[in-house]
This record gives C-alpha cells, sequence and structure tokens, in this order.
C-alpha cells in the first residue's frame, strides 16, 4: 500500500478524511449500523463484481454507462446543494 500514496492526488486527502480519525469511534458506528452497512456492502460487491465481468469481457459500452450515471449522479447531487444554498440565500436576506 505505501506504493500507493505516491500516486495520490490532492482529492485523497478529502476522500480519506474519516480515516484520520478515531478508530473506536468508528468502530462503535458501524457495529450501531450493522444491518445496515452489511446491506449496503453487499449491494456494492455486487456493482464491484459486474464492473470486474465488465472489465474481464472488455465491456466498453457497460463501462462508459457506469462512469455516465455517476457523472449524472454527481451533476444532479451538486445541483440540488446549489439549489439549497441560493434558497437558503434568498431566504435569510
Amino acid at each position: 500500500a505505501p506504493i500507493l500514496f505516491q500516486y495520490a492526488a490532492s482529492g485523497f486527502r478529502d476522500f480519506t478524511r474519516i480515516a484520520g480519525s478515531s478508530p473506536e469511534m468508528w468502530r462503535d458506528i458501524s457495529l450501531a449500523n450493522r444491518a445496515a452497512l452489511l446491506h449496503e456492502l453487499d449491494a456494492y460487491l455486487v456493482q464491484l463484481i459486474r464492473m470486474r465481468k465488465m472489465l474481464v469481457e472488455r465491456d466498453s459500452d457497460g463501462l462508459e454507462k457506469i462512469y455516465a450515471n455517476a457523472q449524472q449522479a454527481r451533476h444532479n447531487w451538486t445541483a440540488a446543494i446549489e439549489t439549497a444554498e441560493r434558497q437558503n440565500k434568498e431566504g435569510g436576506d
């Protein structure tokens, strides 16, 4: 793993911020949310296996669709945040 950190860009710090906090706290949060986490991890594993299969089969259309969906999801998320911020600003005047 140390060699991987040599290639980490600036966004890696933000993406891994939680890893810098208390392991005991996250252990407790994980155990308290065990059922939900197991459900989400299982769903994530299904998607990882699906994506792995696409890579093995060189399914360029399938891979592109995954990234297009991710792009659209991010766009929708940022648009919702910007709308909420505008509404808060307009309501706060």
